[in-house]
């Protein structure tokens, strides 16, 4: 494991952020922990960037007043999903890896193409299409990407040049 770290640059992971359902700290780290029996990521911060929308008043605002992401028939139900909060900060995915269960403003209320579970699991039982494996890889690093540059934005916004360069300093 160590060795599959190293070679995507992870072994040394200061910030590990997720878009979890629940607490401040996610399932994912307890669930990663209880897999490999250790933390792999034992000076890491980990961040559970739903929990932090789900305290953010003007952007849980910003979210409903736009709805640009809403579940199911109606805009009645909007959800605090990440590809709702990749919208507030104009990031937009391709159509077939958007949630299947999301509809969308700019395809005229129309729904995305992925189903990321059943796809998962498909592709867990390895049953899934080369197709279908090409775009749960895509799906994914959107996800990845997306997080990125919303925490980056946001760095941006809330911190000067100098308290950045501080903050990476003392994460040294």
């Amino acid at each position: 494991m160590e060795a599959h770290l190293d070679s995507i640059g992870a072994s040394m992971a200061r910030w590990i952020v997720v878009y979890s359902a629940g607490q401040e700290s996610p399932e994912e780290r307890e669930r990663l922990v209880a897999l490999l029996g250790r933390d792999p990521f034992p000076e890491g911060s980990w961040i559970n960037l739903l929990y932090v929308v789900q305290r953010c008043t003007a952007i849980k605002r910003s979210i409903r007043e736009h709805r640009y992401v809403w579940y199911g028939k109606d805009q009645v139900r909007v959800r605090y999903s990440l590809e709702a909060l990749e919208r507030e900060f104009g990031i937009e995915r391709p159509v077939n890896i958007r949630s299947h269960s999301n509809r969308y403003r700019d395809l005229d209320g129309g729904y995305g193409q992925m189903e990321v579970l059943a796809t998962a699991q498909r592709s867990i039982s390895a049953s899934a299409t080369e197709e279908e494996e090409r775009s749960l890889r895509e799906y994914c690093k959107a996800d990845v990407e997306s997080m990125f540059e919303v925490a980056y934005a946001s760095e941006q916004l809330l911190f000067t040049r100098s308290e950045r360069r501080e903050r990476r300093r003392v994460r040294s």
